[in-house]
């Protein structure tokens, strides 16, 4: 599934869009949030210095356009109650670990103990060191990552040592996490065809859209 057109999108203003919608409304609590402005093209080519190789350019665009945002929220209704997240992360920690200082130094195993441990599989951890977290998943421990070969970017959504694949481009990740505001296990609901054919089958996304309007006109199906 990728976004029809591949149209550009201001993701910072999208955010900041979801948020508003958010305060807007009765019964809604929002614990955290952060929303970075775009990361600098000076830091961009002092990553890429260090790293070696050029950035792919889908990741800088989006990059450029929200370097990483946070949120955490809550509804408490009558009839059920929803949470969501976001927990993005920037492009410093994205290539250089959690601390996101941009070193030679943290280019090397920047998500040991976060990905794996040494108490993993030879080849899982030979696996795992080929991935970049895009984000951290709240609550229970897995990640959204992506591999990065000859600038083509696949996603997984990892669990422990299982990885999965996730069959959407990394536009279209980013889109469906911050316009449905993180709703529930959204994450893992992306692995199967029947959400990604109809996203409003996921019920807590349905029951979300009837609080907060969620666009989805933007996604298609690619065989």
């Amino acid at each position: 599934m990728e976004l029809k057109n591949k149209p550009v999108i201001d993701f910072y203003n999208l955010a900041k869009s979801k948020i508003k919608a958010l305060k807007s409304l009765e019964n809604f609590e929002i614990y955290d949030v952060k929303i970075n402005k775009g990361i600098s093209q000076k830091k961009v080519d002092e990553m890429e210095k260090i790293i070696g190789v050029e950035i792919p350019s889908k990741l800088k665009a989006f990059y450029q356009s929200m370097n990483g945002c946070e949120l955490s929220w809550a509804y408490e209704g009558k009839k059920y109650d929803l949470n969501g997240f976001w927990d993005i992360w920037s492009l410093e920690r994205f290539f250089f670990g959690w601390e996101g200082k941009i070193s030679s130094a943290n280019l090397k195993n920047p998500f040991e103990d976060i990905l794996w441990n040494d108490y993993y599989e030879e080849k899982d951890i030979k696996e795992l060191k080929k991935h970049q977290v895009l984000e951290s998943v709240e609550g229970d421990g897995s990640y959204v990552t992506c591999k990065i070969r000859k600038n083509k970017i696949n996603l997984f959504i990892i669990e422990e040592d299982e990885y999965k694949s996730l069959p959407i481009d990394l536009f279209t990740y980013f889109y469906l996490v911050i316009e449905s505001l993180g709703v529930e296990d959204i994450r893992s609901k992306m692995k199967k065809n029947k959400f990604l054919k109809d996203p409003f089958s996921y019920k807590e996304l349905k029951r979300l859209n009837k609080l907060v309007k969620i666009d989805m006109s933007f996604l298609t199906d690619v065989t």
